[in-house]
């Protein structure tokens, strides 16, 4: 895990964290067909009071300089898809489980309503159930 910090002195104002995750595309029988690295983007935020100042967008878009050969494409979710869409992001639609979950494999990992990539451009199998391959972040 890599984390993206901006300081104030001693005070931390903006904070994001990544990390690799494989993650494996399934086909109708929740077999994996396809595995991907993904860049986990976690933890953003900044101080309340330092809004519109341009920490969250520096420290994401540090973050998003990780994306690279190995894991081509950025996963997260958001509770503020907009700001991400001015990063180059998009929504997608897949349902996600995590059947690592041996009490609820086929629940949502995701808490947020939202998720996206980034690069919006990426070839994201877009129709198909995807294994996020442990609990969402």
């Amino acid at each position: 895990p890599v984390r993206f910090v901006v300081w104030d002195g001693e005070l931390a104002i903006g904070h994001a964290l990544v990390f690799d995750r494989k993650i494996h595309v399934l086909n109708e029988h929740d077999k994996t067909e396809e595995s991907i690295n993904v860049l986990a983007l976690a933890g953003v935020c900044s101080d309340a009071s330092r809004r519109g100042e341009g920490l969250g967008v520096a420290v994401v878009k540090a973050a998003f300089n990780q994306i690279s050969e190995h894991r081509p494409v950025s996963l997260f979710q958001t509770g503020v898809p907009e700001f991400y869409e001015k990063l180059e992001g998009r929504l997608v639609g897949n349902q996600f489980v995590n059947l690592l979950n041996t009490e609820q494999p086929q629940a949502n990992p995701w808490w947020d309503k939202e998720v996206m990539i980034v690069p919006g451009h990426f070839d994201w199998p877009a129709q198909c159930k995807i294994d996020m391959n442990g609990a969402g972040y």
